[in-house]
């Protein structure tokens, strides 16, 4: 080992490898959560979810045969309403309003989701 050798700290990376949405994201963008799984958005089933320190986005890339790409995204400024809701009396499901999408997932995901849009909402103000 060079004793020598800069010691000047990396940059951290705004594109992590092997994130599919990172052609998607704006100079210094930062990912702060992803979903593990796929959640359903308005009915469109196989999107993941992604939260950035600017931004929520749902993407899916290209289904196998004809299914195209899709993505949504809503910038943390305009979202101005955000609720975990919980449905069923014996078997509990929960998803997320966020305006006046629906989005319904895994529950890890789904409340993942919600504590991420909470702590991005509190640092963009």
């Amino acid at each position: 080992m060079d004793p020598y050798a800069d010691k000047t700290p990396e940059k951290k990376a705004s594109r992590p490898a092997g994130l599919k949405i990172g052609k998607f994201l704006e100079p210094d963008e930062e990912v702060t959560y992803s979903t593990r799984g796929t959640l359903y958005v308005d009915g469109d089933d196989g999107l993941r979810g992604y939260v950035t320190d600017r931004r929520v986005i749902f993407y899916a890339g290209k289904g196998f045969l004809s299914r195209p790409s899709r993505l949504y995204e809503i910038s943390l400024k305009r979202i101005y309403s955000y609720n975990i809701i919980e449905v069923g009396l014996l078997i509990k499901k929960m998803h997320l309003q966020l305006n006046d999408l629906k989005i319904s997932g895994d529950v890890a995901d789904i409340s993942g989701l919600f504590e991420a849009i909470q702590t991005a909402k509190q640092s963009s103000e």
